[in-house]
């Protein structure tokens, strides 16, 4: 889908505006698509409201509960949000998709010891 890659663009380059309004409308014509909660909470972490991004990323990972990616985008939302325990549980589970995946395990090295 063209616009789930204009979403991902738009996070990455760090257009926080166009990535929330872009989110919500693909929220609005795709409700329930994992691709599109992720990416929401994604935007909204990156907007800094940690407890949306936790909702959304949790609503994905409930739909999706086979996709690393999602665990540790929750990961680093509860990392944002102070709750570190959440986030070890978070990245641990997509250790266990990925067994021995170096961004996981660096993931969880920086929740332990965050430079």
């Amino acid at each position: 889908m063209q616009e789930l890659k204009a979403l991902t663009q738009a996070i990455k380059a760090g257009r926080l505006q166009e990535s929330l309004q872009l989110a919500r409308s693909l929220e609005e014509r795709h409700p329930g698509d994992p691709d599109v909660l992720h990416l929401s909470g994604l935007a909204l972490n990156e907007d800094r409201q940690y407890d949306a991004a936790i909702a959304k990323l949790s609503a994905a990972i409930a739909i999706k509960p086979d996709r690393s990616e999602y665990h540790m985008a929750l990961a680093r939302a509860y990392v944002h949000a102070l709750r570190h325990g959440d986030a070890l549980q978070a990245a641990s589970q997509a250790l266990r998709l990925e067994p021995g995946s170096a961004p996981v395990l660096a993931a969880i090295a920086g929740i332990y010891h965050p430079w």
